[in-house]
């Protein structure tokens, strides 16, 4: 399965399409007893996307994700109706934009808003006038609509921890955990109630029934908080920036 299109209605930092291949050759002998698929920071759900499209209507998808907007377009993409009158006011503001016009969209927190600055600002970055349309038609078309609309999907926008609390002892539930990553997002772990790296590191994963897979980067504290378990390296290049890392995969219970 080739995962170098995108699939999302926009570009996202850490979308994990390229990197799915290698997860599913290590579980896809694991999951005849698995109900739900729990991504409790889902970003641009790439795990579960391409995971429906192995095993098409197979599991109950449970997608969340910290960012209101984010999860808001997501309802949005999957209402016909919905989507159609989102597109057209994008439509509206896409093309010949002068600088203080494009601020005047962007520097709002409405979820059109949101959107227009994430997808507009891939297609040019710092140039004014804004004379490049959006590929509109592009956006009816994107593959997620089709995987919204057919499978079997609930959305969320609560705390990832909270989630992956009331599903880590079930049985049936596979858990792929891909939080924002501690060296390069801290503003969400300044509260400790919300801090999934501190839950994570004062309990055994191997004592619990649901079957999970992590995906973190490669650094010493997070190597150091997992060193007792069994960890996969990978080299990781971001198509963007071009910058070149390493990550590492972490499944529990290993067979």
């Amino acid at each position: 399965m080739t995962t170098n299109k995108n699939h999302f209605f926009i570009s996202y930092a850490g979308n994990k399409r390229n990197e799915f291949n290698k997860a599913y050759e290590l579980i896809k002998d694991r999951l005849d007893d698995i109900e739900y698929i729990i991504e409790p920071y889902c970003g641009s759900s790439a795990f579960s996307y391409f995971l429906s499209i192995k095993h098409p209507k197979k599991f109950k998808y449970i997608l969340n994700d910290n960012c209101e907007q984010l999860i808001e377009c997501y309802k949005i993409f999957k209402d016909d109706e919905k989507r159609e009158n989102f597109i057209k006011l994008l439509d509206q503001w896409s093309g010949d934009l002068t600088k203080e016009e494009y601020k005047s969209i962007v520097n709002k927190d409405d979820t059109p808003n949101w959107f227009f600055k994430h997808k507009h600002y891939n297609f040019i970055p710092g140039m004014y006038p804004l004379n490049k349309k959006f590929k509109i038609a592009g956006l009816k078309k994107v593959p997620i609509i089709d995987f919204l609309k057919n499978e079997n999907i609930e959305i969320l926008n609560i705390d990832g921890l909270d989630l992956t609390k009331k599903y880590i002892d079930s049985s049936n539930a596979f858990i792929f955990l891909d939080p924002p990553y501690m060296m390069s997002y801290n503003g969400l772990y300044n509260k400790a109630e919300g801090n999934i790296y501190e839950y994570l590191n004062s309990i055994n994963l191997n004592n619990y029934k649901s079957f999970m897979m992590l995906m973190l980067e490669n650094n010493w504290i997070c190597k150091l908080m997992f060193k007792d378990y069994n960890i996969i390296e990978y080299s990781k290049e971001y198509q963007i920036t071009k910058k070149k890392t390493t990550h590492f995969i972490l499944i529990n219970r290993v067979a």
